[in-house]
């Protein structure tokens, strides 16, 4: 930061007196100096321009000497904070600091923590940063270079829109900027500028930890640093530790300081020279979470990874909510961070977007949670999204980025839904309005302020009995409660082993005491579900505790999958439109067929679809085009011919979706492999390489993974009535026989019809050597052949024929014998 008035004073005086000793006969300029004077004024002193931008001027000096600090104009509507920063001419940052004790309009100076160095005849830059534009520029300044001895400016202005080192010009322009340069560097009159502090003067929700700390532009010693901190009881008791770089003081409490009381911090630091810098400021720690209602989904404590984002664009900010029973909602909350300056105002939507409340915030702390409470409540529904919102007009919000991607964010009746329940979460809107928009799942912090119980009724159902449980079960989930429940609040939710959710259908009994719900589709058999149910009562009370248990189905009846078709991704598209192939590789645990494919279709996932069962090594055993697709939901392709399959070999069911917009849930086999036999999804080896949810860009065979993901594609499966394995019947050479003909053909019969595709004959030599021959299935079938290329040496031979019959089922272990060739 800039040194006091007073300070500047003394340090120019105290060069000038030092370049009067040094001053030879003839006239030299008076310096500490610039380019400019203060009687210097632009012609346009507001570019009207609001956006974010650097701004700089390009200089030397004729004489060796030393770069003191930066100054510029400031014109009306240029706010601040402003930053001053010394580059060099390829952009290297060589002193920066914050203008501090700005006067309305004029010249404003900042002073580096140290002067610089800077040879004659090199260049430099200086610049200073304009958060919120309307900089002062004189357009056509620049016609010859500007003259002021011994500094010289050769040409114009440079800017860089957002900020850093200024590299773009416009024209001749000149935006006021100076360098303050002198040939000797000076006492040290500055005292340690300060940079920052943690938590900021007048933040509210600080964490209880009560870690506070202020940072400086320059090393302070260490033996002199103190910090003290007062609380609602006086003195805090604690310890002050002084960072590696002597750069930041910290104190850490004993103990936790109490929660929602305001403190007082105060810092004394002295630098190098002795230079003292004391600084006092407050905050406010974050209330523990009442015990009763008015409710929020978060409390105090809860505070953004990112608090404040670069954008500073105007912008409406906000999050889907959903209540488990009627409720009315009471307000607004966000969490601000550094800059993120108002005037805000919050706002409660619909779903479609009606507005159906809003006001301005008041009494805004700098930084922490801020709430807003509606003039009058507004009464919502269970399980109804509506959207709560707040306007940032000057940008820097809180954005955690993947936040609800996560899944929800949730406490007692009220919900932030996941990204995909329902739809997006985390919404903005530039400018304003209802918001809509949204990227990457990203939470910007809005919060609802609201409470349930209508008609003096608070007390909350209770979960009288609750089915399935156990293991082996197959029936509709049933839960009874202790009083009737709001039909419109009746929701259950039942995942999969990785967190899928499955839809189904709620009904209620006639006295409203009893939820069923039935899923869209069969369960997937051998699998462990979890099921959440939430209701509340006529009077909007929810459930005590949530009814939430796990119970096992039954055994797969097939034709099986390895999903079931109640299975809904969350989201169900992605954002790619390009063509991809998407697949699963699965492996059969016992002989079967594989009747076709399916896969799971989302909105924007058009075009011409097909399906594809693969080899593992890549070969198309089958394919086919999907007819008859519903909008969105399970398609299903059932193949010309089935296909058998091997128990133990890995195969790949795929489709090709030629506009992309494919479903997708990431990490989804991370979490939880498929294992309910006669299906089961392999363990990979390499998540990046060798993962159960293949792709491949284009079309073809998917080869492709990453991070566990599932494209949610699926194979039909039926098993084999037929699961014994082949017996060889008969065969020649017998075992053990003995001056066999060179030329001798080997024949092997068996009890049933082979599948000669998975079917092979080797005979090894004396020296264990393969010999060369053919193999062939004779026509019925049962008998395999295998023909020599040339005569077989003389000596012990080998037979190990690996098959399976047609069904699927494969020889448990190779039949081998051996016979000699041409002697005993």
């Amino acid at each position: 930061m800039s040194l006091s008035s007073a300070v500047l004073r003394a340090l120019i005086c105290a060069l000038l007196a030092l370049s009067a000793l040094a001053a030879p006969a003839t006239a030299e300029p008076t310096c500490p100096c610039g380019l400019w004077d203060d009687h210097d004024t632009p012609a346009v002193l507001d570019a009207a321009e609001p956006s974010a931008v650097e701004l700089g001027l390009a200089w030397h000096a004729d004489r060796d000497g030393y770069a003191l600090g930066v100054r510029f104009y400031k014109g009306p509507g240029n706010t601040g904070p402003h930053t001053g920063s010394l580059w060099s001419a390829d952009g290297r940052r060589l002193a920066t600091g914050t203008f501090a004790d700005e006067s309305g309009t004029g010249w404003q100076t900042l002073l580096f923590p140290a002067p610089v160095a800077v040879p004659a005849g090199v260049d430099h830059l200086v610049s200073y940063l304009s958060p919120t534009g309307h900089f002062s520029v004189d357009p056509d300044y620049f016609t010859s270079p500007r003259r002021a001895d011994p500094l010289t400016a050769p040409g114009a202005g440079a800017f860089r829109t957002g900020g850093g080192f200024p590299d773009q010009r416009s024209g001749a322009s000149n935006y006021w900027v100076d360098v303050l340069w002198a040939a000797e560097p000076g006492p040290d009159l500055r005292p340690p500028a300060l940079v920052g502090t943690t938590p900021v003067d007048g933040a509210s929700s600080s964490p209880t930890s009560g870690r506070v700390t202020a940072t400086f532009d320059e090393p302070v010693d260490p033996d002199t640093a103190t910090l003290a901190v007062t609380g609602p009881d006086g003195p805090v008791a604690g310890a002050v530790t002084t960072s590696a770089d002597r750069r930041a003081t910290t104190f850490v409490p004993e103990s936790p300081l109490p929660g929602g009381t305001r403190h007082r911090a105060e810092v004394v630091v002295h630098d190098g020279a002795g230079n003292r810098r004391a600084h006092t400021w407050s905050f406010t720690t974050a209330a523990p979470r009442p015990t009763g209602c008015p409710c929020s989904v978060w409390d105090e404590s809860a505070a953004p990874a990112v608090p404040a984002s670069a954008d500073p664009a105007a912008v409406e900010l906000g999050a889907r909510v959903r209540f488990d029973g009627r409720a009315e909602v009471l307000g607004v909350r966000f969490y601000k961070g550094p800059g993120n300056t108002g005037p805000h105002t919050g706002s409660l939507w619909a779903g479609n977007g009606v507005l159906l409340a809003t006001g301005a915030f008041a009494d805004e702390s700098a930084s922490g949670w801020q709430t807003l409470r509606f003039t009058s409540p507004v009464i919502v529904q269970a399980a109804t999204d509506y959207v709560v919102s707040y306007s940032a007009p000057n940008g820097h919000y809180a954005a955690d980025l993947g936040y609800f991607r996560a899944g929800e964010a949730t406490h007692g009746a009220a919900h932030l839904p996941g990204d995909g329940d329902g739809g997006p979460n985390g919404l903005y809107r530039y400018g304003g309005g209802f918001p809509t928009s949204s990227a990457q799942g990203a939470n910007y912090w809005v919060d609802v302020l609201y409470r349930n119980g209508f008609n003096g009724d608070t007390t909350a159902p209770t979960l009288l009995e609750r089915s399935p449980e156990g293991d082996a079960v197959d029936a509709p989930l049933t839960t009874t409660f202790s009083e009737p429940v709001d039909p419109a609040s009746a929701q259950v939710r039942l995942t999969d082993p990785a967190g899928a959710r499955l839809r189904g259908s709620v009904s209620l009994s006639a006295d409203l005491r009893t939820v069923t719900w039935r899923p869209d589709g069969a369960l997937r058999g051998a699998t462990r579900y979890t099921a959440h149910v939430m209701a509340a009562d006529v009077n909007g009370n929810p459930l005590a505790e949530p009814g939430s248990w796990s119970f096992t189905t039954a055994a797969p009846r097939c034709p099986c999958s390895l999903f079931s078709t109640a299975t809904a991704p969350a989201p169900p598209t992605s954002g790619e439109d390009t063509a991809h192939e998407l697949g699963v590789r699965f492996t059969p645990t016992a002989p079967g067929k594989v009747t076709g494919v399916r896969f799971h279709k989302g909105p924007g996932n058009t075009g011409t679809h097909t399906g594809s069962l693969w080899s593992a090594d890549g070969r198309r055993l089958a394919t086919g085009t999907f007819t008859g697709e519903s909008a969105s939901g399970w398609q299903s392709l059932t193949f010309a011919t089935p296909v058998v399959v091997v128990p133990g070999e890995v195969y790949v069911a795929s489709y090709t979706a030629p506009n992309g917009r494919w479903s997708l849930d990431e990490r989804y086999f991370q979490r939880a492999l498929v294992d309910t036999p006669p299906l089961r999804t392999p363990a990979p080896a390499d998540w990046e390489s060798d993962g159960v949810g293949v792709y491949l860009p284009g079309a073809g065979f998917p080869t492709r993974s990453y991070q566990g993901n599932n494209y949610w594609v699926d194979a039909v499966y039926t098993p084999s009535a037929d699961t014994t394995p082949p017996v060889l019947t008969s065969r020649t050479p017998l075992a053990g026989a003995v001056e066999v003909d060179p030329l001798t053909t080997v024949v092997a019969s068996f009890d049933e019809p082979l599948d000669a595709t998975r079917s092979s004959v080797t005979v090894t030599g004396p020296d264990g050597a393969p010999v060369a021959g053919r193999f062939t299935a004779r026509p019925d079938g049962l008998t395999l052949v295998w023909t020599p290329d040339a005569p077989m040496g003389a000596g012990h031979h080998t037979v190990s024929i690996r098959t399976a019959d047609v069904g699927g089922n494969v020889l448990p272990s190779p039949v081998t014998w051996a016979f000699t060739v041409g002697g005993r």
